[in-house]
């Protein structure tokens, strides 16, 4: 028989879930996921689903019947995620997503006796299109919405093929939405709701199309802390929409109920109140007036489907339709036609049905409450060597899991050990979240190891937001019960859903928030996914650790599993602590300071080492040391203000710690500035340069600092201090310096300061200038002598020249002096001649003696009132 064109399911009996219900029960097993069911108009049961081979098949039975048939619909798988409804004439019309390398489509389709008659494509893209919905508006148009996730934005799609248009709804909140629902109003209206996220947790929004325009957003829950997800939709007789979700409500996930009046959506409304998990409500309408919502519920290894009907303003009680144990029990759907109803819901890798009267359902509620289930109390005297594994099948696996492999390990290690296995097949954290006090309760273990989320990545209505949520309490639980919590983050898959992007962004997503909040409540992490996914390519890769179903490790895989839980084990139970440095010290640089440790279990010598850069490298301090608890450590020249030390075992790298904050190696001690600094000028032995002689003293506040030289500096004065430049480093032991061949016109600043062994430089001393001031006398002076006779007195004339001298500055230079003597006198005769202004460099001496020799000299006088010394002396011919 062909598997995929014309299968035939038989039931595999038809199995009584309650004693006392009628004989139009009966139930059927059908291989696959995501059912989704309906009446069609000659009254079938037809579900839709996905089949074992990802296409998508088709089952439908009559009333009378004893079996359904099911066949494949001729689609490409993988085909995922389809849902049927039917249009205002009871025409049936599909959705369903299609995968291939690189693309994604949502398709949409019509069904006429059991057979897919026509198909096309809604939309494509190179991104992620997942999670398709429809409904028919009054004129049996299709209306289809979907998510699609691109550049980190994940979009509500709604698409009107009757308009030819399609619509983004959840801006400006792209942040996360999942779980996309259509209904389409009795006035004519479309309404979108979605999962989604506005700053906090996963809320229920919707939004109505009337006319040609998308209203504002509503949000139906008020507690934005927990949360909300799995929202189901459903229509009543006056067409208006009532949504139904499930919600965390302090302790475990109950259900919420809202609907709209016309005008407004009511306020939340909690119909279960229990210690148990209430998950992935489905609502319907029985003769469109009583509102019907069915569950699933989770208790340990029981499960269980639930239901409540409203007539009037009250609600019924809790009727349990269906319970199992060792089974789940997920996402029920239901559909009504008059007074019978459908349920179908999926179990493990297979979808069961069921159909009943309503009255027969109504018959069987009782008011037996679901029994809450108290927190964990504290036990202080949890056994040290007891350990209890939780999670899903990765954990459940005990023969050949990593429980055992484990156990020998820690029996290997610490001498004794029991490991309990508290793994539940096919468990989401969600339901993980129900079971964990009972597992909490039922041993005396010290250490829990929590690791789930595995099954959460393929069910698109559990946000791994929620999913880290979920891990988040069940790990504080532990905390409160007195066990101390080890959360792993899960591992790589390698079946179909790895091969599509936002399966495989969700495994990375919900491992990072597990991180997260790992790191931030400082619960011990354990990172499994690490470990599979950096497993040497040479040796096969990561791939090489999982069976051949690509989800569950093979024996390899699960000793390294083993291996690395028994690392997070080690660094809770053979514990090191930093004690100093611990955060906060200043310690200087070069000082010699004790590395301080304390150690809890066997913990051999130890390896010291140091970051100066808040963690991002470390230097080796020594590599191995006794565990002595002390280390007297020089510090080096490595100045820092975010600086570590980290402690480990020097075998094994574990345990291990590190200073709880950064403390702060200071540099070495700053030498102080020289003091009284001096500057002496004076002439070269040419008197056409000048020298300087620098002279400073030592500060004595730097006689516990070994200095390595002093530095003086200098620059033109009148030029800023940035135009300092080094002149020259001198021995500590030096305190003068002489800088020569200077111009002598220039004045010249000088500052000194002081450099430690360590190149640490003092603050400059204070400026200190040059200003002395030179006196140049004219140069070159002559004279020339002319007789002239008067009458008959015979008379001489001396004309006295000289230049200027160029060492002078010019704009000091008021003017010059002329003396004179006899030329037999000596040079203390010389008296004042004659005074002369700048721009005069000659005087003539007049009416003088003919027989009388004179000798001149000139001086240059300045503008302060200095004047030179005399010139050279000429003496007239």
């Amino acid at each position: 028989m062909d598997r995929r064109h014309n299968r035939w399911l038989l039931f595999l009996g038809i199995v009584s879930a309650l004693c006392s219900l009628s004989a139009q029960e009966r139930r059927s097993i059908l291989p696959g996921r995501s059912p989704s069911p309906l009446f069609d108009k000659n009254g079938r049961f037809i579900i839709a689903y996905q089949n074992s081979d990802n296409g998508l098949g088709l089952a439908a039975g009559d009333s009378a019947a004893q079996s359904y048939e099911a066949h494949d619909l001729p689609v490409s798988p993988p085909a995922l995620s389809p849902v049927i409804k039917k249009d205002k004439s009871d025409e049936i019309g599909i959705v369903w997503e299609e995968h291939g390398r690189g693309n994604h489509e949502i398709y949409f389709g019509r069904l006429d006796d059991g057979r897919l008659v026509t198909a096309h494509s809604v939309v494509q893209s190179d991104h992620p299109l997942f999670s398709p919905d429809l409904d028919f508006d009054g004129r049996s148009n299709p209306w289809i919405t979907w998510i699609q996730c691109a550049d980190q934005k994940y979009s509500v799609c709604v698409a009107s093929l009757g308009l030819n248009k399609t619509w983004v709804v959840n801006a400006p909140y792209f942040a996360s939405a999942l779980n996309p629902k259509l209904l389409a109003g009795g006035n004519g209206e479309i309404w979108a709701f979605w999962t989604g996220q506005n700053g906090g947790r996963d809320e229920i929004f919707g939004r109505v199309f009337q006319g040609n325009a998308w209203s504002e957003i509503y949000k139906l829950n008020s507690d934005s802390r927990y949360p909300h997800t799995s929202q189901s939709v459903g229509l009543d007789a006056n067409g208006f929409p009532w949504v139904v979700w499930s919600a965390y409500g302090g302790r475990d996930y109950e259900i919420f109920v809202s609907s709209w009046n016309g005008k407004s959506w009511s306020p939340e409304e909690k119909i279960t109140d229990n210690g148990q998990a209430d998950l992935s409500p489905a609502i319907a309408f029985v003769h469109g007036t009583i509102p019907l919502v069915l569950w699933s519920r989770t208790s340990g290894p029981a499960s269980a489907l639930y239901a409540r009907y409203k007539q009037g303003y009250d609600w019924s009680p809790e009727i349990q339709v269906i319970q199992t144990q060792n089974e789940t029990l997920r996402s029920p759907k239901i559909a009504v036609l008059d007074d019978r109803l459908g349920m179908a819901w999926e179990s493990g890798e297979a979808i069961r049905s069921f159909s009943l009267l309503f009255r027969d359902l109504a018959e069987k509620a009782s008011l037996v409450p679901g029994t809450p289930t108290l927190p964990p109390v504290l036990n202080a005297d949890r056994d040290e060597n007891q350990y209890t594994g939780f999670g899903d099948s990765i954990t459940a696996a005990e023969n050949q899991g990593y429980i055992p492999r484990l156990e020998a390990l820690l029996i290997q290690k610490y001498g004794t050990a029991k490991v309990w296995n508290e793994g539940e097949g096919g468990e989401t954290t969600i339901e993980g979240l129900a079971r964990i006090d009972s597992a909490i309760a039922a041993r005396q273990s010290k250490y829990m190891l929590l690791m789930e989320g595995t099954n959460d990545i393929i069910f698109l209505e559990i946000s791994t937001d929620t999913a880290a949520f979920n891990l988040e309490k069940m790990a504080s639980r532990c905390l409160v019960a007195g066990m101390t919590p080890l959360v792993a983050t899960i591992i790589p898959r390698n079946d179909l859903y790895w091969n599509y992007l936002i399966f495989q962004n969700r495994i990375f997503n919900l491992n990072s928030k597990i991180r997260q909040f790992s790191n931030r409540l400082n619960f011990p992490l354990v990172d499994q996914f690490n470990a599979f996914y950096d497993y040497p390519a040479s040796q096969g890769g990561w791939q090489s650790l999982l069976l051949d179903d690509g989800v569950h490790p093979n024996a390899t895989g699960y000793q390294i599993m083993a291996e690395t839980w028994f690392e997070g084990l080690r660094n809770q139970k053979d514990t090191l602590t930093v004690t100093s440095p611990n955060g906060g010290e200043n310690w200087e640089a070069t000082s010699v300071h004790n590395i301080a440790w304390t150690t809890q279990g066997t913990v051999g010598n130890i390896r010291i080492e140091y970051s100066t850069n808040g963690g991002t490298s470390y230097t080796d301090i020594v590599a191995s040391a006794s565990n002595s608890g002390t280390y007297s450590w020089t510090l080096p020249n490595t100045p820092s203000s975010n600086c570590l030390v980290r402690i480990s075992e020097a075998s094994s790298g574990t345990p291990s710690d590190v200073s709880n904050a950064a403390f702060t190696i200071a540099p070495p001690p700053k030498p102080k500035a020289p003091l009284n600094p001096a500057v002496d000028t004076r002439l070269d032995s040419t008197e056409t340069k000048k020298i300087n002689k620098i002279t400073w003293q030592a500060n004595p506040e730097n006689a516990g600092i070994t200095l390595k030289n002093y530095k003086l500096y200098k620059k033109q004065a009148g030029q800023a201090d940035s135009s300092f430049s080094l002149l020259a480093s001198l021995l500590p032991t030096t305190l003068q310096y002489e800088d020569a061949s200077l111009d002598i016109k220039t004045n010249y600043s000088y500052r000194v300061t002081a450099l430690s062994e360590y190149d640490i430089e003092s603050d400059p001393s204070g400026t200190v200038t040059d200003s002395k001031k030179f006196e140049f006398p004219p140069l070159n002076p002559d004279v020339w002598t002319v007789f002239i006779r008067i009458l008959s007195v015979k008379e001489k004339f001396n004309t006295i020249s000289f230049e200027k001298n160029a060492l002078n500055d010019e704009s000091e230079v008021s003017g010059y002096n002329v003396y004179r003597r006899k030329a037999e006198e000596g040079d203390d005769k010389f008296a004042p001649l004659a005074a002369l202004s700048a721009s005069r460099l000659r005087y003539r001496d007049t009416r003088l003696p003919k027989d009388q020799k004179y000798a001149y000299a000139v001086t240059t006088v300045y503008t302060d009132g200095r004047e030179s010394r005399k010139s050279a002396v000429v003496t007239d011919k």
